[in-house]
């Protein structure tokens, strides 16, 4: 009869702690957060390869859009943040011929500084581990470029350009909810920087990484 007592108290305990772990962890989002994201954006339209010819007197190598971000928000109403993203892609252009005697390398980076809000489509009515939100703002792109070049009868050559427009971007993405202060972040966002014309640097941007979370829920 103990025995009995004991057993249905000890489910009684875990039905309990399960259901406040669930609501601690599939609750909304907390107030603040920080978070680190890998990406790949490709800022050249160019697709990612490497060749070489049979003899190796020719090499080419194009690799585009790599890079890195990170990003903060804030709890502005309800289901409505603030968020600020800061991040680089850079993409690599080289092609070397007769065993490097004569070369060519371009590194081209693009710098996004962007201010925006966040909306996550779930309420608290519908707690989930899975947050999916909505995105979108604007702010200035730092275009920056490098280019070496290096010729068997002439000197090496280096070239340094950059340039700034403004543009906008728009998307989506999710939190996969580990603990109520740490999340896997998904990331889709599409970039339309210089309304004025098609810049070179606009397209699909993907990321994933990981987020860090505090304050009141």
């Amino acid at each position: 009869m103990r025995w009995a007592n004991f057993k249905n108290l000890a489910i009684l305990m875990t039905m309990q702690f399960l259901t406040f772990a669930s609501q601690d962890l599939f609750a909304v989002s907390r107030s603040h957060g920080l978070g680190f994201r890998s990406s790949f954006w490709n800022v050249m339209n160019r697709p990612t390869q490497i060749q070489v010819s049979p003899m190796g007197e020719q090499a080419r190598i194009d690799i585009s859009g790599v890079g890195a971000n990170i990003f903060f928000f804030s709890r502005l109403y309800q289901n409505w943040f603030l968020e600020f993203n800061i991040g680089a892609i850079s993409a690599i252009e080289g092609e070397a011929n007769e065993l490097g005697k004569e070369s060519d390398l371009k590194v081209s980076s693009v710098i996004p500084i962007l201010f925006g809000v966040r909306y996550h489509v779930l309420s608290d009515r519908f707690p989930t581990m899975i947050q999916p939100y909505l995105t979108g703002g604007a702010g200035p792109y730092l275009g920056t470029s490098l280019e070496f070049r290096n010729e068997e009868v002439v000197e090496s050559e280096k070239t340094i350009g950059a340039n700034m427009v403004y543009g906008a971007y728009a998307g989506g993405g999710m939190n996969l909810m580990l603990f109520s202060w740490f999340a896997l972040n998904f990331d889709l966002k599409y970039h339309f920087p210089d309304f004025n014309r098609n810049h070179q640097y606009s397209g699909l941007e993907f990321g994933f990484g990981l987020n860090f979370m505090w304050g009141k829920k």
